[in-house]
């Protein structure tokens, strides 16, 4: 709005309306629209040049149903345009129409089973790390960027544990610079399977502590979220569905029928 209280235009620069109402753009719309469903038409023979053009379409007719109300099909009133904007949506992760991400029951379904996974993963990973008698204050010869060395054991990286990533990791630091514990430069990330077999091969030359214990619900995957496990953001790999949920191995496929939800997943 300009200062004489006339309302103008960001997009035309003409006085009466704003972008939002603005019918060079739903002109715009419509056009892109008709535009892309011929191209659909015309690209029918070819899929990936058709599923390419339907997307743009969907985009265009959901854009101009927003700003007008009017299917661009028959030019008459849709009752709901809510309605029919939600039917022209395509899911950020399962990447179907009718729904966004938010709604989608796709990946609530695979967040119980990345839950499931992890539980298990978790447990062997712990079995793993018991076993071996590592815990924060071990030292250990292991392997780091200079060759072997006596290490000390500064943590345990408990929450980077689970199904999308099934290796409990440790840090450890130079025992003589114990003053750079906090700074993370100086530390070196390793799997506990790393250094459980380096422990084997230098036994006599390592110091250990007891154990170290997860914190309370680690075990039972209280920690892990939706969020973590399936990001909104990012390159698009990273935020569709990925294809082990999509064709699951055995394992995960194991973990499915405990579930009971083997009707929702492709189990050939």
């Amino acid at each position: 709005m300009s200062w004489s209280g006339t309302v103008r235009c960001s997009n035309c620069y003409n006085s009466g309306h704003n972008r939002r109402s603005c019918p060079d753009l739903t002109a715009e719309a419509l056009a892109d629209y008709k535009h892309y469903t011929r191209l659909v038409e015309d690209h029918s023979d070819r899929y990936e040049d058709a599923e390419r053009w339907i997307r743009r379409a969907e985009i265009s007719k959901s854009v101009y149903i927003k700003r007008t109300g009017l299917d661009p099909d028959t030019g008459e009133k849709i009752k709901s345009a809510k309605s029919a904007r939600l039917k022209s949506m395509r899911c950020g992760y399962c990447e179907q129409l009718g729904h966004t991400r938010r709604t989608c029951e796709t990946i609530k379904r695979d967040f119980q089973v990345f839950v499931a996974s992890s539980k298990i993963q978790r447990e062997q990973e712990l079995r793993k790390l018991q076993e071996s008698g590592i815990g924060v204050g071990s030292l250990v010869m292991t392997n780091s960027w200079d060759g072997n060395n006596l290490r000390y054991v500064s943590s345990i990286c408990w929450g980077e544990c689970s199904a999308h990533r099934p290796s409990l990791a440790c840090t450890h630091n130079d025992p003589k610079r114990l003053d750079r514990l906090g700074n993370a430069y100086y530390a070196h990330r390793v799997s506990v399977s790393k250094v459980a077999i380096d422990i084997q091969k230098h036994p006599d030359m390592c110091s250990l502590t007891a154990a170290a214990q997860p914190p309370s619900g680690w075990l039972s995957g209280d920690d892990l979220t939706l969020r973590q496990a399936f990001p909104s953001r990012g390159p698009k790999d990273d935020t569709i569905r990925s294809w082990g949920y999509k064709y699951p191995n055995d394992d995960s496929q194991e973990v499915i029928r405990d579930l009971g939800l083997e009707d929702h997943y492709n189990m050939s």
